[in-house]
């Protein structure tokens, strides 16, 4: 082999393929629905886990959520995917979160103005939710949207 390498002028290590690379996973929940439409009662509940590979959660806690209604089909979210969250309590302009009003989840496109916040659908038949300051106590963000997996 020593004398292959030094005829092709290659590496010897270019005889022996890499090993093959094992993938870790992780198990998250799966919280409840995140509604995409009217909304559904958020719940505690873990309805059960999902395997994620290990290089989609960077740090942070996550959790997964199903997506339910067609609100946000100009994002590609279906009724029925499954939901990457990671925790967190704001986004920027523009991101896509589960936001929690007094006890029901969403998942909208968000915007901040001064003193108002616009969770905007992704489907031009639902209006946008317009959340006031003397609202914004019943309303918070509860994670960004980090992935989306499709159901078939």
């Amino acid at each position: 082999m020593f004398k292959l390498s030094e005829i092709f002028g290659v590496s010897i290590d270019d005889f022996f393929p890499p090993k093959e690379k094992r993938l870790s996973f992780s198990m998250l929940p799966v919280v409840g629905r995140v509604s995409c439409g009217n909304g559904v009662i958020a719940y505690e509940e873990i309805e059960s886990y999902e395997p994620v590979p290990a290089d989609w959660i960077d740090g942070g806690e996550y959790f997964f959520a199903k997506a339910k209604g067609d609100s946000m089909i100009g994002a590609r979210i279906m009724d029925g995917d499954l939901l990457l969250i990671r925790r967190q309590d704001d986004v920027d302009n523009g991101e896509i979160a589960a936001v929690l009003i007094d006890d029901e989840i969403v998942l909208k496109r968000v915007y901040k103005t001064d003193d108002t916040i616009i969770l905007q659908s992704e489907n031009p038949a639902y209006k946008p939710i317009v959340v006031r300051p003397e609202d914004a106590k019943n309303v918070r963000i509860i994670g960004k949207l980090k992935k989306v997996v499709l159901n078939f």
